[in-house]
């Protein structure tokens, strides 16, 4: 393709054959700076141009010259690589300037050195991108760049040129041998010289001895001081290189107006303190998890919240009671009880594990739960972490004794208080000690606020909901320690439709209680179906479809069916339209309204609107005559239509669909709950599956 119209080219021509006369086969790359402006043509230029010898060996290639007027940067080289069959390759750089229209590569390519014997002596770096070059007579002005050093290794008359300054060799060489030059006599002797043993160094007694001795003293000492010096700048380089920098600093984490801590690993959606815990939240962008230690009867710190074995795994006894090759071995986290049976249950993971994983990608609130651990990981991070201080938060109890040496060793620290801890137990604690103050989510808000007073950044545990997360911070939380961190985060539904074939509880399906698999959504082993196994007036928010912003018209879709028929009066069903999620509970105060669908044992329908603050619900809409009553393990199948002025359930498993419909627009909220109503027994408990919440 021809060269754009005002730039001066240069035709830069090359052949290289073996010894033999045979043809080389290679490549020829000519690389210019990254970006070449030439204004006189409009035009930029980057990259490098290849050319793959012919035939022949030869090559022609048109290139941009070097001196073209106007052109940004100036006062540049082109770097010529030769790539050939069976030969080394290498590097060198040449300008071409427009006054010679074609350059031959072999009358400016740098010669090898044809004789002599070479030895790799270390030394410190030369300058980036300067080299020595050699040939016979004197240099070619395109050959070099600015900075280089030519050596004419023309026998008897060797001479220096350089180093290369504005695309110039220097007109004269420096002679470094023959007639006149630096190299120019031995020991002060020339014309004909006869050496004697002083003149090559031959030992004699006297000072000549004592200059030896002390010669070789001080090369001794030399290459033990570079010696000590090259082993410690080895060490400091390797410490920069491989030692964990943070990528989010604790000080840049901490400075957001609002930030998330996954608390132990967002235990609410991954098995708690578990590698697999800690890969999700990192996975779905957590920057902060929390991590908590304890220490297993050999010594070994691992990471788990309780000492007691009971509530996370399936195995007995404490951690400090089990050696650690026994725990790996035969103790496995039991996720599947809170999380769902389509879980595979897991190891507990070591501290080594954990830290060696995540320790400066992301910032980690790390507590060491019992006594014992607190020496152990402390000492872990001083002999081994010694950036941890990056970040790491060291995370106890206000009334730990650990913080000084947390502060002593650069550590900054979070101190959690508890409802009952008052102002002066707080003002006894040295406020050096502590950068950033903790608070339980049920805290009263007037305590809240007392300690966001305080002026440290204030760090909420354990939040489970979104509205938890929007009451703490409009109290001034900034940091929200969150076991549904995924859920929390989110701004919308993550689907349309229940996920409960997969018998894996999904993010913001939550239970009554916190962390407690008796309360969480369970899984039928068949039919895709789920269900609540406590009957004490209990529901599970479907936080993972529901819509925080609903559209004005939508519907909810779900089947329903009970293992045993109820009493007539008995009902389970829906609660849907709430504005916030917040725990519903039927027949009890709830903190924000929405409506309920009781389907109750003989088969009425009933809808009911339950406002924030009272305790019972008040009907709106209910069948008038006669309904088909549930059978032992019959599904129901159910439609709620939602407008901007009317709600809708309509029963669509019979033959004849039964409605029932009211006037009602206070609620348009869009988050929704399972609710086993007044439901008493778990033996005619009801299931739910199909649910779904789609736009006309």
């Amino acid at each position: 393709m021809p060269m754009p119209s005002g730039i001066a080219t240069v035709a830069l021509t090359g052949r290289y054959i073996r010894p033999d006369g045979t043809p080389l086969k290679g490549s020829v790359t000519i690389a210019a700076p990254s970006l070449l402006t030439l204004p006189g043509a409009d035009t930029i230029s980057a990259g490098s141009a290849t050319v793959t010898l012919d035939s022949a060996g030869a090559f022609t290639l048109t290139l941009i010259a070097t001196d073209n007027p106007g052109m940004q940067p100036t006062s540049w080289t082109y770097q010529v690589t030769e790539k050939f069959q069976d030969i080394a390759s290498r590097t060198y750089a040449i300008q071409l300037p427009s006054t010679l229209p074609t350059v031959s590569i072999a009358d400016i390519a740098p010669a090898d050195p044809s004789t002599g014997q070479y030895i790799l002596v270390p030394g410190p770096e030369g300058p980036a991108g300067k080299s020595i070059l050699t040939g016979a007579g004197t240099p070619s002005p395109l050959l070099g760049a600015n900075g280089d050093v030519y050596i004419d290794t023309t026998p008897g008359a060797v001479k220096m040129y350089g180093p290369k300054a504005s695309g110039t060799w220097p007109s004269t060489g420096i002679s470094l041998g023959g007639g006149g030059g630096l190299i120019s006599s031995i020991n002060g002797k020339t014309g004909t010289v006869v050496l004697s043993p002083a003149d090559i160094g031959a030992e004699v007694a006297g000072a000549a001895a004592t200059a030896k001795t002390e010669a070789v003293n001080a090369a001794t000492a030399a290459i033990a001081t570079a010696k000590t010096e090259a082993v410690a700048s080895a060490a400091t380089a390797a410490q920069a290189t491989y030692l964990p920098r943070a990528i989010v600093p604790v000080t840049q984490l901490t400075a957001m107006s609002l930030f998330y801590i996954a608390h132990r690993g967002s235990g609410g959606e991954f098995p708690e303190h578990t590698l697999e815990a800690y890969e999700s939240a990192v996975a779905a962008g957590a920057r902060a998890i929390e991590v908590s230690v304890r220490l297993t009867a050999d010594g070994v710190p691992v990471c788990i919240h309780d000492e007691a074995l009971t509530r996370t795994t399936y195995a007995t006894g404490d951690v400090s009671t089990w050696n650690y090759q026994a725990l790996r071995h035969k103790v496995l986290t039991n996720g599947r009880q809170l999380l769902g049976q389509g879980r595979v249950d897991v190891p507990i993971p070591t501290l080594r594990e954990v830290l060696d994983r995540f320790l400066g990608k992301v910032v980690i609130f790390l507590e060491p739960k019992s006594n014992p651990s607190v020496p152990v990981v402390q000492q872990l991070l001083t002999d081994f972490y010694p950036q941890a201080k990056d970040s790491v938060v060291w995370k106890n109890y206000y009334l730990a004794t650990s913080f000084p040496w947390a502060k002593q060793n650069g550590f900054k620290t979070w101190a959690y208080v508890d409802a009952a801890t008052t102002d002066a137990q707080m003002d006894a604690l040295d406020q050096s000690l502590v950068d950033y103050w903790g608070v339980p989510t049920g805290m009263a808000d007037a305590r809240v606020q007392a300690v966001v007073a305080r002026g440290k950044p204030v760090i909420a545990w354990e939040v489970h909901r979104r509205s938890e997360r929007d009451r703490l911070a409009s109290l001034g939380v900034k940091g929200m320690m969150c076991s549904e961190l995924i859920y929390v985060r989110r701004t919308g539904p993550s689907r349309t439709s229940d996920d409960f074939a997969t018998q894996i509880k999904a993010p913001g399906d939550l239970g009554t209680v916190n962390y407690d698999a008796m309360y969480a959504l369970k899984f039928d082993d068949v039919g895709g179906s789920a269900y609540i196994n406590s009957m004490s007036n209990r529901s599970v928010l479907l936080g993972s479809i529901s819509n925080p912003t609903p559209p004005a018209t939508y519907t909810i879709r779900f089947d329903m069916m009970y293992e045993g028929v109820p009493a007539a009066t008995e009902h389970a069903g829906i609660a849907f339209g709430k504005a916030s999620d917040d725990i519903y509970r039927f027949s009890q105060v709830n903190a924000t309204g929405g409506y309920h669908i009781a389907i109750r044992g003989n088969g009425d329908m009933q809808m009911y609107t339950h406002a924030a603050g009272v305790t019972s619900g008040t009907q709106i809409a209910a069948t008038s005559a006669a309904v088909t009553a549930p059978t032992v393990g019959g599904w129901m199948s159910f439609t709620v239509d939602v407008t901007p002025t009317t709600v809708t359930l309509t029963r669509t498993d019979l033959g004849t669909p039964v409605v029932i419909s009211a006037t009602n627009s206070t609620f348009r909220g869009g988050y929704v709950h399972l609710s086993t109503g007044s439901i008493t027994s778990t033996s005619t408990k009801p299931h739910w599956r199909n649910v779904s919440i789609t736009t006309p």
